[in-house]
């Protein structure tokens, strides 16, 4: 059966990195003799090698070239960039309002400045051509934020996370409801007022796009029209709107209040909590998930950069193949193909998951669920939030829901006359018995 566009967005990611992001955090401000001498201190296995902050005693570095790992050796760059982290400022548009052009007010440690403020103004003098469309008049206002940026690809969602308290205040204050810039377009400058870097995105259309309408059109709503006014169906949908709130409000503990709700403990299997149960139920659609990935690597090994050109196969082999992919489907093209990478895909495609296999995805999905609870309960208790551990949920914490709550939704549909406990408790049993 094939998996629908929903399924298929709603898998585990997490990005990463990039190499040329990495390489220039780590030597963009360096002197070509620097750069010799960071490469030379991560080489020569010396007394000044950059190691990791646990690896402290003599003995522990011992142990640690004795692994014979090159990843140790590796290892070094990262801990170098982390000890040259810059702390910059960042800026983003606020849109919302027109102020003063010389406008300034600063609130727990962000600053927001008019369109002509002296520090924008000094800014500007630093542009290129293509970040001039981003002073153009308008009814927005710039903020500024100091970060410790370690990534580029990670400084929009740390700007979100340090500013939403102080937007939300600033909003209350004025009476309009100030919001950043959708576009997600920022400037990196250093104390100097030097642009370092920059994200800029000046499309103006807001066209809806076909992924887009069929999330509308295949809503949970819609999907459980036919089950409406069951108590499976009611139990399901009149928690709704709370997950609507969780996946548009900027605060991630939002997620679990909507799972708490869903899943309270009168509901759960004797014994079992909320952790238990989401990672044991998710092991039922594990195989299925795996699968759906390899398939997605498959496609981009074949249709990315002429790749099939590289693997031997004309334009028609390649129809068929995308063809038969979009179905879920290995075809014979495939399989045909003398490539180690796509050899190992297919043994992975092919063999059944193991217990092994599976222990591990729940020990993952677990750790996940608890670094969300955690953070729920500093949000709620402390007011305070760990920026890291809040980015990586954004990346996979609503990937894991979406996965459980399609999984509830075909079994509600095929289990219309059990009570929310007991479909719950079935299908913590079929996860449990997939462990055996």
């Amino acid at each position: 059966m094939p998996i629908s566009a929903n399924r298929t967005r709603s898998y585990l990611q997490t990005k990463s990195i990039s190499t040329i992001d990495y390489l220039r955090r780590l030597f963009s401000k360096k002197t070509n003799a620097e750069v010799n001498e960071i490469i030379e201190r991560i080489f020569r296995k010396g007394k000044d090698f950059p190691y990791p902050p646990d690896v402290k005693t003599e003995e522990e570095r011992k142990a640690y070239w004795d692994e014979g790992l090159l990843s140790n050796q590796i290892k070094g760059f990262t801990s170098l960039l982390r000890h040259d982290t810059a702390s910059e400022i960042i800026i983003t548009k606020l849109y919302g309002a027109e102020l003063p052009g010389d406008f300034e007010y600063e609130y727990d440690g962000v600053k927001f400045l008019g369109i002509d403020h002296p520090m924008i103004s000094q800014v500007k003098k630093g542009i290129n051509k293509k970040l001039e469309e981003i002073f153009e008049p308008g009814e927005y206002i710039f903020i500024s934020v100091p970060l410790t940026v370690f990534s580029d690809i990670s400084i929009f969602e740390k700007i979100v996370e340090a500013t939403k308290n102080q937007i939300r205040y600033f909003s209350s204050r004025l009476g309009y409801q100030f919001m950043l810039d959708q576009k997600k377009n920022f400037i990196v400058i250093d104390n100097d007022l030097r642009i370092v870097s920059y994200r800029l995105s000046l499309n103006r259309r807001k066209t809806v796009n076909p992924f887009q309408l069929e999330d509308l059109l295949n809503g949970t709503t819609e999907i459980l029209t036919n089950e409406k006014g069951t108590l499976l169906a009611n139990w399901f949908l009149d928690k709704e709107h709370l997950f609507t709130n969780a996946l548009t409000s900027v605060v991630m503990s939002d997620l679990w209040i909507y799972i708490e709700a869903l899943l309270p403990s009168a509901l759960l299997p004797e014994g079992v909590r909320i952790k238990e149960l989401i990672s044991t139920i998710m092991l039922i659609e594990e195989e299925k998930e795996q699968q759906e990935r390899i398939i997605t690597q498959l496609n981009m090994t074949f249709t990315n950069y002429n790749g099939h050109e590289l693997l031997g196969i004309d334009y028609n082999e390649l129809r068929r193949i995308e063809s038969a992919l979009n179905q879920h489907e290995i075809p014979d093209e495939i399989r045909k193909v003398n490539d180690p990478f796509v050899k190992e895909l297919l043994i992975e495609f092919d063999k059944p998951l193991e217990c092994v296999y599976l222990n591990k995805a729940k020990e993952y999905y677990s750790s996940m669920l608890t670094e969300a609870y955690g953070n729920r309960n500093s949000y709620v208790h402390q007011g305070l939030n760990n920026d890291a551990v809040v980015i990586k949920l954004e990346k996979t914490l609503p990937y894991l829901i979406a996965r459980f709550r399609w999984i509830l939704i075909d079994a509600i549909k095929l289990n219309l006359r059990l009570s929310p406990d007991e479909l719950l408790t079935k299908l913590y049993a079929e996860g449990k018995l997939l462990l055996s």
